[in-house]
């Protein structure tokens, strides 16, 4: 099935369902009649729809405008081979941060060459959690895997920002003159 129709199908669920169930309950709770079930499924399927319209189509244009064209969820991986021995690499990554907004490391550890980052908040995420993996692959090559996923698990649309988040990465340790 299409990745923009299962999008469309998962924030229909998830926003028409909740809004007319909470919507009947207030009504129950503030009106002095019995209110009309029927009623309240029309109007969270019209809700629901209307959501998934809109947040549909601005996640497809925020992937779109960052190149990733259709969205294929929120987890995002990526990885990049550079020319630095192991431990050089990671002291590389650990300057990825400046690259993204808010970002702090919040756990490292150099023997297993892992770091994991977190980023603030902005208008299309609660933040986001990176990690960055660094394994050697030669005497002076490191491979350096990247995954970005939102920092709040029930996320189902980002608008790209777990693709930006890789692609910035990978630019700046392009940029740094360490890719191969």
């Amino acid at each position: 099935m299409n990745t923009i129709i299962k999008t469309f199908i998962k924030i229909f669920i998830f926003t028409s369902i909740p809004f007319g169930f909470f919507m009947y309950i207030q009504a129950l709770i503030f009106n002095n009649s019995e209110p009309s079930a029927s009623l309240y499924i029309i109007i969270g399927l019209v809700f629901g729809l209307f959501m998934s319209l809109i947040l549909t189509i601005l996640d497809y244009q925020s992937n779109k405008s960052i190149g990733e064209g259709k969205s294929s969820g929120v987890h995002k991986k990526g990885s990049i081979e550079v020319q630095l021995p192991g431990h050089e690499a990671f002291k590389v990554c650990k300057k990825v941060g400046s690259v993204l907004n808010g970002a702090r490391i919040s756990y490292e550890n150099q023997q297993k060459g892992l770091l994991i980052i977190k980023t603030g908040i902005s208008w299309k995420t609660w933040g986001d959690i990176i990690e960055v993996v660094v394994e050697e692959v030669g005497a002076n090559s490191t491979r350096v895997s990247i995954q970005s996923r939102p920092l709040v698990p029930t996320t189902l649309v980002d608008y790209g920002k777990n693709s930006e988040n890789i692609q910035r990465i990978i630019r700046y340790l392009e940029k740094e003159h360490v890719s191969i």
